[in-house]
């Protein structure tokens, strides 16, 4: 299971599977390196793992700046979708890894879009969205990117490029 680092407060994570109510918190079980971005030939970013003995559960946190599953910081992946949204794709200064996997995550957001328009609802300003009003009115939502991240997460339960049912499990409020 995979949670955000700015979605918990202190050193360690809840127990995802039973949250508050569990009585022992998660110890520390090592990390695992992944690449931060997608111009690099060896992994470094460390993604640290968390156990919850009692209930045997697996937890591994993301940094802030990261999303999951994907090799590419949040604030390139948010410029690229500005300047989609905006046509302005041509002022682009990305390495050719760095643009292939923005984008793919385009494309896996664009798949997503009549989901984000029947869960946001009047969150969205025209009547029949395009893809990039939609992206206009998700990212209007929050200052910063990171902070959309966990809003759609904890507020909606979806997350940006794909429902991670995993990815947050039972710690999300009802």
């Amino acid at each position: 299971m995979q949670i955000r680092e700015d979605s918990f407060k202190g050193d360690r994570p809840p127990c995802p599977k039973r949250g508050p109510n569990c009585k022992n918190k998660p110890h520390c079980n090592g990390h695992y390196l992944r690449y931060a971005n997608p111009d690099e030939s060896e992994p470094s970013l460390k993604m640290f793992c968390f156990w919850c003995v009692p209930c045997r559960v697996s937890i591994s946190v993301i940094p802030v700046n990261h999303l999951p599953y994907w090799s590419i910081e949040v604030d390139p992946l948010a410029q690229y979708f500005d300047l989609q949204s905006s046509g302005d794709i041509d002022s682009l200064d990305f390495s050719q890894n760095t643009l292939l996997r923005a984008k793919g995550a385009w494309k896996r957001f664009c798949s997503r879009s009549s989901q984000f328009v029947q869960i946001l609802g009047q969150l969205i300003a025209p009547l029949t969205p395009s893809i990039p009003d939609i992206w206009m009115s998700i990212s209007r939502l929050e200052k910063s990117f990171s902070a959309l991240l966990n809003r759609l997460a904890y507020d909606y339960r979806i997350s940006l490029l794909g429902d991670y049912p995993r990815l947050f499990g039972s710690i999300l409020p009802t």
